[in-house]
């Protein structure tokens, strides 16, 4: 029986919860084996599904229906590895997968088109059952939504009916125990802890993930998410062997780490614009809107790539023991990183200027991206860390879409941060209306108000609309860099570089720190009074600090700037920079002051006379 132009059914599989899934057990181990087992699902299990003895083959599209336009350039993967058991999954190739009616398979997606070969829809509900026992079996804690839609309806709301297996399955038998590592499901097994030596009680789905962990940690051509073909590559810097462990090892000497939450700037309406033409054909709509996000992803990932190169590699050699990054999660636009804190704005610049730098989407316009940066204590749980970033990231998002000039959408990097030095973390928007404005009355009845902060920042100097007036990201890291203090015999180097190099020599800062810290308790005590203060204590600085100084955070001297030329409504810079200039020194105080509690208890300590032997 001959094809027809176009399919006539679409099994559409969608993840849901997937950060849910992925943080359900909140240790490093463990979300990077959630990760790996997700995208392997996606990319290799469920298509070797479509090509297998389990159901029929699906509809393969006509041989004319590439995509329109030119394949991505600079793909990592292009470095060809073997090919997996379906010689789809080590390479990210929409048109190889189209051959076998796999519309897509990556963002949380598969979509697999089906036709009518005279046994209705018998082959696409068989596929279904394959894959509901397969997810069953491999992921039993993943929430999924498998349709069957009719093809005239794939563009509907809600198209088609929620699939359910048509084999009920076995429940598992209640344990005594629940899952201790992810707070549901019933425990199978007990393990015990490595760090604290107590019993940790594991549900099957805890269990595969720390044992994906494992071999995602041992072996990186197990899996075949783009992390782990990224790795077997060798296109992450580190040697094999030094990947952290867990949180703690990932923290600074303070016990802090930073998670950045990147994230592309208004995909959906890009996506939707590019591919409106193609509408009139369903087919080509579906494989240009493959096409676009298969461009993206390799933009992301390449950019990823430049920006873990240039920031990591000149400093691999001061961590001996253990590579001061993780990348946890790359798809599509979305990024998760874990680092050491002085490493996350450099990256954050880094990764905006290689996406800069790539190729144009199909629509003619660089991947942009808002970006969310919290650095917190790595006890801090994961979940709430995870919040924050994605807070701080939708805060960047909202800026790119508010302060884009005469309306137009311009593609511009913004980014937003916060250093967490509490037990949990307020909301960075409430502490800031909080701690951050200060409002008050002049004696002409004038109210003036006062931003202690500049947050969001565009990243690039390059994409400010009017250079003169705004601070970019890159500039206040490069300023911070300049402040830090320089190791002797050390040449200058990168803002990465220099924060590597000022954590641990054990040097006084070139700046007056208590000086500044004064300062800074005092911006919220008026405008005037700010200025004073800041222009005595600038006096007092070099000639090179001034001109830092100068550079990014003060025009013509002057500490504050005027928001708009007719209110009253004044913001600075300077809190921001020095936050910055501080993250090498996060939780010292507190280390150095333990350690001489430490010593002092030693002193204290009644030397133990030796007793006599008999």
């Amino acid at each position: 029986m001959g094809l027809p132009d176009v399919p006539n059914w679409i099994v559409r599989i969608e993840i849901q919860r997937i950060q849910t899934f992925l943080f359900a057990v909140p240790r490093l181990r463990a979300m990077l084996g959630a990760n790996a087992l997700l995208g392997d699902m996606l990319r290799s299990v469920l298509p070797a599904l479509v090509l297998s003895n389990t159901c029929a083959s699906p509809y393969a599209p006509r041989r004319g229906d590439p995509p329109d336009g030119d394949p991505p350039e600079g793909d990592p993967l292009t470095k060809a590895t073997p090919p997996g058991p379906t010689g789809l999954t080590s390479l990210d190739d929409p048109t190889a997968c189209y051959q076998y009616g796999i519309l897509a398979r990556d963002g949380g997606h598969l979509t697999v088109a089906f036709a009518d070969r005279g046994q209705g829809t018998a082959e696409a509900r068989a596929f279904i059952d394959a894959a509901y026992a397969t997810l069953a079996r491999t992921l039993p804690d993943l929430p999924v939504s498998i349709r069957l839609i009719a093809w005239a309806d794939k563009d509907k709301p809600d198209a088609g009916q929620e699939q359910v297996p048509s084999t009920a399955q076995l429940a598992e038998l209640p344990q005594f125990q629940g899952c201790t590592e992810s707070g549901f499901g019933v425990a199978a097994a007990v393990r015990e802890d490595d760090e604290t030596a107590t019993m940790r009680y594991l549900s099957r789905a805890s269990q595969d993930k720390l044992e994906a962990g494992k071999w995602f940690q041992d072996d990186y051509t197990r899996y075949h998410d783009f992390v782990s073909l990224l790795a077997a590559q060798g296109q992450l810097p580190g040697d094999r062997g030094k990947e952290p462990k867990n949180l703690k090892d990932l923290s600074d000497a303070g016990g802090y780490l930073a998670l950045i939450h990147a994230d592309g700037n208004r995909i959906g309406q890009r996506l939707n614009a590019y591919r409106e033409p193609f509408k009139g054909d369903p087919l080509r709509y579906e494989i240009q809107t493959e096409h676009f996000f298969h461009h993206m992803r390799v933009a992301a990932r390449a950019a990823v790539v430049t920006a873990l190169d240039a920031v990591f590699t000149p400093v691999l050699q001061h961590h001996k023991r253990c590579i001061p990054y993780q990348l946890l999660m790359l798809g599509g636009d979305d990024l998760l990183l874990l680092c050491q804190p002085q490493y996350a704005l450099p990256f954050t610049v880094a990764y905006a200027r290689a996406l800069k730098r790539r190729p144009d989407l199909p629509d003619h316009k660089p991947l942009s991206i808002g970006a969310g940066i919290v650095i917190a204590k790595h006890s801090l749980p994961f979940h709430r860390l995870h919040a924050l970033a994605e807070g701080l990231a939708s805060s960047a998002k909202r800026a790119y879409l508010r302060r884009q000039p005469d309306g137009t959408h311009v593609e511009r990097s913004v980014a937003d941060w916060a250093v967490l030095t509490t037990s949990w973390g307020d909301d960075p928007d409430s502490a800031r209306r909080h701690d951050d404005l200060v409002s008050y009355r002049l004696g002409d009845g004038h109210t003036e108000t006062l931003a202690l902060t500049a947050k969001p920042y565009f990243v690039l100097q390059e994409d400010l609309a009017t250079p003169a007036d705004e601070i970019a990201l890159e500039q206040l890291v490069s300023a911070a860099d300049q402040l830090a203090p320089p190791q002797p015999g050390a040449g200058a180097g990168s803002a990465a570089q220099s924060a590597d190099r000022g954590a641990d020599n054990g040097q006084s800062p070139s700046l007056p720190r208590g000086q500044i810290k004064d300062l800074l308790g005092e911006l919220g005590q008026g405008r005037r009074w700010a200025e004073l203060r800041y222009a005595e204590l600038r006096q007092q600085l070099d000639d090179q600090h001034r001109r830092t100084l100068d550079s990014c955070i003060t025009r013509d001297g002057a500490l504050w700037q005027r928001v708009t030329a007719t209110d009253h409504r004044y913001l600075t810079h300077l809190r921001d920079l020095i936050e910055l200039t501080e993250l090498r020194y996060l939780g010292r105080r507190k280390q150095a002051l333990d350690s001489a509690e430490v010593m002092q208890q030693a002193a204290a300590a009644p030397e133990q006379e030796e007793q006599p032997h008999d």
